[in-house]
């Protein structure tokens, strides 16, 4: 009897891992607001989420009116997988945005009789 010899190649087709960072959006109340991860849509269902890994992280903080970025891109993605080896990623970043806080204001009114002195409320 020879013993037979079994060989496993890597998926060539290309896998494309769409990251899409999470995002919020709140106005201004004086807090630290916090959004972190992201969604992921991959186009070959054999390929999964622990297939890859993220250097970095996924988290954006902000307590005044702006936006800051989480700051994710492709080249912070790496398939580890050798199972696939033509693995795009294509990253859109996540944010949180603090819109600014409509502010009213209403001076008061008052009256009286001229006498010299300014009037004052």
């Amino acid at each position: 009897m020879v013993p037979g010899t079994l060989e496993i190649t890597p998926i060539t087709d290309e896998v494309v891992v769409t990251i899409t960072g999470h995002n919020d959006t709140t106005t201004y109340d004086g807090k630290e607001h916090i959004v972190t991860g992201y969604d992921v849509t991959i186009s070959n269902p054999l390929y999964k989420q622990a297939d890859f890994e993220l250097s970095g992280t996924a988290v954006a903080k902000r307590t005044d009116a702006g936006q800051t970025d989480m700051g994710l891109a492709a080249d912070q993605f790496t398939n580890v997988s050798k199972n696939f080896n033509n693995v795009k990623f294509e990253v859109t970043d996540g944010y949180q945005e603090i819109t600014k806080r409509t502010v009213t204001l209403t001076s008061a009114t008052d009256s009286k009789t001229y006498d010299g002195t300014p009037l004052t409320n």
